[in-house]
């Protein structure tokens, strides 16, 4: 993915959150933990791991990640969504962008009487890793578990940090074997 389209995306993430940011009333009857579903974008880093290809381990050095979710409320403080992320790494000094789409099952703590909620989540998907050096892309079942930590404020966002891990283990393409992680992910964003 050319460097012009990563900035194409991120300003078109940012033109979608903040269009989403204004539509909503600040003087809506609705609560904030009460909606039925939440849309949020967030930015961050990726750590250190470890990719294996064939059985041969490689260190991968941190990069840079953002990405959309949509959130559902599927039970009282259940919530079920789906998540669309790149994550930026490097392999063998080579950077590389990793697609992640997953589905996502979070359970939301503390939230209805605070400004402050807390949901962890897991997420299981599709990943998609693009060619590098001599290694054709691959596809690789993508795992991921997390903790949002979301900040309520008085213009309907929340303001959420999240921290988590995310690997890949179980992937490559038709003549490689490739896992990826388990990394560690710490993001900042908003939602809706």
């Amino acid at each position: 993915m050319p460097k012009k389209a990563i900035g194409l995306v991120v300003v078109l993430l940012l033109v979608v959150v903040s269009t989403q940011a204004s539509a909503y009333s600040v003087v809506s009857g609705r609560g904030f933990w009460d909606k039925s579903g939440y849309f949020g974008g967030n930015i961050g880093f990726i750590g250190t791991g470890k990719i294996r290809i064939d059985g041969t381990r490689a260190n991968t050095q941190p990069g840079f990640t953002f990405g959309a979710e949509f959130d559902f409320r599927w039970f009282d403080r259940i919530y079920w969504g789906v998540s669309a992320d790149v994550h930026r790494l490097y392999v063998r000094d080579t950077g590389q962008y990793f697609l992640d789409l997953c589905l996502n099952i979070k359970r939301l703590y503390f939230g209805r009487s605070s400004r402050v909620g807390f949901r962890p989540g897991i997420g299981v998907g599709f990943g998609h890793l693009t060619h590098f050096r001599d290694i054709e892309s691959s596809i690789y079942l993508m795992t991921r578990v997390t903790l949002e930590v979301i900040f309520f404020s008085e213009t309907k966002v929340g303001w959420l940090v999240e921290i988590g891990f995310l690997a890949a283990p179980v992937g490559g393409n038709h003549e490689l074997s490739i896992t990826y992680g388990p990394v560690p992910m710490f993001r900042i964003g908003a939602m809706f």
